[in-house]
């Protein structure tokens, strides 16, 4: 995957979460499905970025 697709789709995850930021949705929650919908976008997270998404 290049470089710039990495970015757009991490870009596309970051407004995820402001989305779910935006209906206070619980913290284990959005932990579950940041990850499901990185996996859909065949991204893999750690758990450090997934923290760093999320905070």
């Amino acid at each position: 995957m290049s470089v710039f697709v990495f970015k757009v789709r991490l870009a596309v995850l970051r407004d995820f979460v402001d989305r779910l930021n935006t209906n206070q949705v619980q913290f284990i929650m959005k932990k579950t499905m940041l990850k499901q919908y990185a996996q859909d976008l065949n991204l893999k997270l750690t758990e450090k970025m997934v923290l760093e998404l999320l905070l």
